[in-house]
């Protein structure tokens, strides 16, 4: 890839890297400013974050934060992984340990919640429930963000019940559905 991008480079020629190399590159030398680059947008202008937790039984649960901003520096709007949001222990799936979480990663690097326009969360009762959520938790942060539930989530169960609604209508009785 050097040697394509710049094709006129004697060095660029001689540049040799295996897998290895290539992997250290990336993550301790771009992704780090990278990063660094999306976190100045985020600090001055608006984002969304969007978190799936895994659901899984044990004591550590990991809450991947994808984030979307417009980078006025690139006119485009551009989707990244700002931060894993692990969480561990008893509480792992609680609320406020997930809350935690992303306002843990958010605060390392300097980001405020008053940008914050839109959260996108997954949407079970932890998350999106009236009392005591991520959701409620939120609102306390950033009371002028629009929260929805997982839209991918949404579709999924509208087809779901749909395609079983439909079964009945068309006697299809010996159709098994499975998800």
């Amino acid at each position: 890839m050097i040697r394509q991008v710049f094709p006129d480079s004697n060095i660029a020629k001689r540049f040799k890297a295996g897998a290895t190399k290539t992997t250290c590159i990336i993550n301790r030398a771009l992704a780090p400013h990278i990063k660094s680059e999306i976190c100045k947008v985020m600090r001055d202008n608006p984002y969304t974050l969007a978190i799936d937790g895994s659901n899984d039984s044990g004591l550590k649960k990991m809450n991947p934060l994808a984030i979307t901003i417009f980078d006025i520096n690139r006119s485009e709007v551009s989707t990244t992984f700002l931060g894993m949001g692990t969480t561990t222990g008893i509480d792992a799936g609680k609320a406020s340990t997930i809350f935690e979480a992303m306002d843990s990663c958010l605060k390392e690097h300097d980001i405020p919640w008053k940008n914050c326009v839109g959260v996108s969360l997954g949407n079970c009762s932890v998350n999106m429930g009236k009392k005591n959520s991520v959701s409620t938790l939120l609102q306390t942060v950033a009371p002028a963000c629009y929260i929805n539930g997982c839209l991918c989530h949404l579709i999924h169960n509208t087809a779901q019940k749909a395609s079983h609604d439909f079964a009945k209508v068309a006697h299809l009785s010996n159709v098994v559905f499975t998800c």
